[in-house]
């Protein structure tokens, strides 16, 4: 699986909740929306490490002078969707709770798993269905709330050049006993350090 691309996940997210849904939806956060009929909003409600993050040290396959080394930081990361519907229809097959009981129902499809991987989710689990029935110009219209929680990771590479550079330094070639005598013994001086 690929790390999280959170470069793609507006669209990814949009895409993926109204394909499941059947329904418009978009960001809470965007511009005020008007939508005839039922739509849908997602707010990313929160986004948290699970551990600390790691420092990952592999070869370079093109290396130049300096940058011997690919130098990583990898952690994996808990992300909360908080998806809502409303609709004024307030048959139980057309309200709100219908909307996202089906989104709780398709997001283990196997068809929804690769569109999330290929954002760097995967489902960790969905859930409760919260009412949320408000009451607007007299009129009760159906709203609901669920939260969809994702798990993924990040990579970032360092591409800072001094991270790179490996000592080849050694201070001296020459060994003496303690007594200060030289010896015959010899330093292999073309061995990079670490």
């Amino acid at each position: 699986m690929p790390a999280i691309d959170f470069a793609a996940l507006d669209a990814g997210l949009d895409t993926w909740a109204t394909r499941l849904l059947g329904i418009p939806v978009f960001w809470s956060k965007q511009a005020n929306q008007v939508v005839d009929g039922p739509h849908g909003e997602l707010d990313l409600l929160s986004h948290s490490a699970n551990g600390v993050d790691h420092t990952i040290y592999s070869d370079d396959p093109a290396p130049v002078a300096g940058k011997e080394l690919i130098v990583s930081q990898v952690g994996n990361r808990h992300l909360t969707l908080n998806v809502q519907v409303q609709t004024w229809d307030q048959r139980l097959s057309k309200s709100a709770r219908m909307f996202l009981e089906r989104l709780r129902t398709r997001a283990r499809w196997p068809s929804s798993l690769m569109e999330l991987q290929a954002l760097g989710l995967a489902v960790v689990r969905v859930g409760d269905l919260v009412i949320l029935d408000p009451l607007t110009d007299d009129h009760d219209y159906s709203r609901a709330s669920l939260d969809v929680f994702f798990s993924g990771y990040v990579l970032e590479v360092d591409t800072t050049p001094e991270t790179y550079i490996q000592s080849t330094d050694v201070a001296s070639n020459e060994l003496t006993d303690v007594d200060g005598a030289a010896t015959d013994v010899q330093i292999d001086t073309t061995i990079t350090a670490p």
